[in-house]
């Protein structure tokens, strides 16, 4: 497959499952508290991210630059 029509392809999945993460979210508010929501959210991060390193190796999930990482995660 064309390297530039696999990074359309990518983008535009990403855009649709952040939409669609988002609508799920919301729709899910009306009906749970935020704190089981936001915890069941993170649980199924944690749990992929598991699978990813079991399945590829650490290297799958690497970074290169932690300060910027951390930087990054004490903004948000």
């Amino acid at each position: 497959m064309n390297p530039h029509l696999l990074g359309i392809l990518s983008i535009t999945l990403s855009g649709f499952f952040l939409a669609s993460n988002d609508a799920v979210s919301k729709w899910l508010l009306s009906h749970y508290p935020p704190g089981q929501i936001l915890f069941l959210s993170s649980l199924g991060v944690a749990v992929t991210a598991g699978i990813v390193t079991r399945t590829r190796n650490r290297q799958a999930i690497r970074f290169n630059n932690l300060p910027a990482h951390v930087g990054r995660g004490l903004l948000f």
